[in-house]
Order: structure tokens, then C-alpha cells, then sequence
């Protein structure tokens, strides 16, 4: 029986040896390569959840800025909503505002008395300017009648006025246990000393036609706002009386 001498069985293991190496050295380069290779998919994962979310967010926001764009523009339409259409009444192409007010249990001089009172420090209060007078006082008739000389006051501030000169006749017809009321033949004079000023009437310049769109939903920007002031004005004074 033949034997391998001790010299090759030591070549052999060392040759074991280094193969058993080279092969742990491919495993770990593999190894390696593989955790590369997850890492680059993972944050290639990461961007494209990161941008869609981005993109979802932007979607989302602009969602909601349009849906607050579209409660402003609600609450715009509905804030003026009161001004539109049939806001300013006229009789035969006039302006005429006109409110019944009830005063039971009056006759018609206790009306008037009354009436008389009222519009004489609706005269005198520190709203209306000096040219203002009692131009009708027929107590026969039961008919009062006053011209009015007064601002209204769009914008104030520190920094800025913004407002017109107005005169009107305000008519008061009274009877038993009713004062009736109008606000007519109204006027305007605006930035007098300036070359944008103009002097007009309410029928030039407050009615439909001069102030609405034409789909009468929204009011313009320059007649808009002396239609709301002079709408407002006659139901302060409708107030004040009562």
C-alpha cells in the first residue's frame, strides 16, 4: 500500500483553504453589491413616495385655495346681495326710496308732531351740513319736507378721505297711526377739485343700469359703492324716525 507523503496533504489543505477564502470573499462582495443595490431601490423608494406626496400636498392645497376662493366670492355675492336688483326703486325713470312707518294709536297731527321733531334734528345733527333747512311745514296737510345736505363717507383714515357731497329731499306725509316717507331728487358732487370729480343725479349714477353687470349679480367698482352708501343712509334715517 502506497502512501501520499505529508508534504502533498499539507498542499492540499492549503489549497482547500484558499478556495473555502475566495469563495467567502465572492459571498461577501455579493453580500455587498446586494445591500448596494437595496440601499439605491430604498431611496429611489423614498424620492418617489416623497414626490408623490409632494405632489399630492400641492393637490391638496390648491383643493383647498380653491375652495376658499370660492366661499370669498360667496360671501362677496352675498354681502351685496341686498343692493342688487330692485335695491334702488324709481318711479316714472326717478329715484324715489319710500317706507311706511306705523305709529299705532297716533292720529295724524300726533304724527306730525312727532315727525316735526325728528326731522328737525335729523337737520340739525352733526351729519348734515349748514345748507340744510325745513323747506315744506304744512300742518293742515299733515306734510313735512326738508332738503338735505350731506357726505358719505366710502373710506377714512389717518392717510385718506374718500367721500361725496350728497343733497335730497326727504318727504313726509302723515296720517293716523302712519308716517310715509321718501328720499328723492338726490345728488351727487364727487372729488369737486380733482379732473376725475363729477356732479350727477341718483338716476345716472345709482340705478340698475349704471351699477350693475349684465347678469345683475355683482355691483361695479366706482357706482357700486354710492349705491350701497345711499341705500344704507335711507335706512338710517328710516331708523332715526321710527
Amino acid at each position: 500500500m502506497a502512501f501520499m507523503p505529508l508534504a502533498a496533504f499539507a498542499q492540499n489543505d492549503v489549497e482547500a483553504a484558499q478556495k473555502r477564502l475566495e469563495e467567502a470573499q465572492k459571498a461577501l462582495e455579493a453580500a455587498k453589491k446586494a445591500v448596494i443595490e437595496a440601499k439605491k431601490e430604498s431611496e429611489k423608494t423614498a424620492v418617489t413616495t416623497f414626490n408623490n406626496k409632494k405632489a399630492t400636498t400641492k393637490a391638496e392645497l390648491e383643493a383647498i385655495k380653491a375652495k376658499a376662493q370660492k366661499a370669498i366670492g360667496a360671501l362677496t355675492e352675498n354681502k351685496d346681495e341686498k343692493y342688487l336688483a330692485g335695491a334702488v326703486p324709481t318711479i316714472d325713470g326717478k329715484v324715489v326710496f319710500s317706507k311706511t312707518i306705523n305709529i299705532p294709536g297716533k292720529n295724524a297731527d300726533e304724527v306730525y308732531a312727532a315727525m316735526y321733531d325728528k326731522l328737525i334734528e335729523l337737520i340739525g345733527a352733526e351729519t348734515s351740513l349748514d345748507q340744510s333747512a325745513l323747506v315744506l311745514s304744512n300742518e293742515n296737510e299733515h306734510k313735512l319736507g326738508a332738503k338735505i345736505f350731506e357726505y358719505l363717507v366710502f373710506h377714512s383714515n389717518a392717510l385718506s378721505l374718500d367721500r361725496a357731497l350728497m343733497n335730497y329731499i326727504l318727504m313726509i306725509t302723515c296720517k293716523d297711526g302712519v308716517a310715509e316717507v321718501e328720499m328723492k331728487r338726490i345728488n351727487y358732487e364727487y372729488e369737486k377739485d380733482r379732473p376725475t370729480g363729477f356732479k350727477a343725479p341718483a338716476e345716472e349714477l345709482i340705478t340698475d343700469k349704471y351699477c350693475l353687470n349684465k347678469k345683475g349679480t355683482k355691483l361695479n367698482r366706482i357706482t357700486g359703492k354710492f349705491r350701497r352708501k345711499t341705500v344704507d343712509r335711507f335706512e338710517s334715517i328710516i331708523e332715526e324716525l321710527q
